[in-house]
């Protein structure tokens, strides 16, 4: 692990996901969650997302014709809190997701910000609240940002250390590039 903190770091936005079986109890006990975390959350709000469909179905068309699983009178309740600093988390009856635009390091000692210190705090007063007994996934993701004021391979050789083989392609005329590994390790799958 490297100690460095980059002057500018391509990091965009970090989040954080746990998921976990629909837990009924969050609805009685959000209010207890949020009295824990109100001092770095002081925002919070109550929003439904509900699911719609555009579909042109003719003039015979009819509701029952859609795919199974939609339901347009269906909504997800999201528990939004946010923080000064550009943090959120959203609660919902299966997750919780921690989102930060800030935070540019996990737990680098010589970072100001460190997410996982987030991550701790936000998590412990959460299951310190709502009892979890399964945890079904847990993911951290990072989505970069790569400025490139000139799109060419030298620009890319001399701005960014890339996993990808720039020199087998001529950027100038790629649209998209991926690199993707997904492995198993101790009987999880890691991407």
């Amino acid at each position: 692990m490297s100690d460095e903190v980059f002057a500018y770091p391509t990091v965009k936005q970090v989040i954080f996901q746990i998921t976990f079986p629909s837990m009924f109890s969050i609805d009685s006990k959000i209010g207890e969650f949020q009295d824990k975390i109100i001092g770095k959350f002081p925002e919070s709000n109550q929003v439904f997302h509900r699911q719609i469909i555009f579909a042109d179905t003719g003039a015979e068309g009819k509701i029952e014709t859609f795919p199974q699983g939609f339901s347009p009178q269906s909504a997800k309740k999201i528990y939004q809190f946010k923080s000064t600093d550009k943090i959120e988390v959203d609660v919902q009856m299966d997750s919780l997701v921690i989102t930060s635009q800030e935070y540019k390091s996990y737990n680098n000692p010589n970072s100001e910000k460190r997410f996982k210190e987030i991550i701790e705090f936000v998590l412990n007063n959460f299951l310190q609240t709502i009892n979890i007994p399964i945890i079904k996934r847990i993911g951290l993701r990072y989505s970069d940002e790569c400025p490139l004021p000139k799109k060419d391979n030298e620009t890319i050789k001399r701005l960014y250390n890339s996993t990808i083989l720039i020199d087998k392609f001529d950027v100038s005329n790629t649209e998209s590039m991926y690199f993707n590994i997904v492995t198993t390790r101790k009987n999880h799958k890691l991407i």
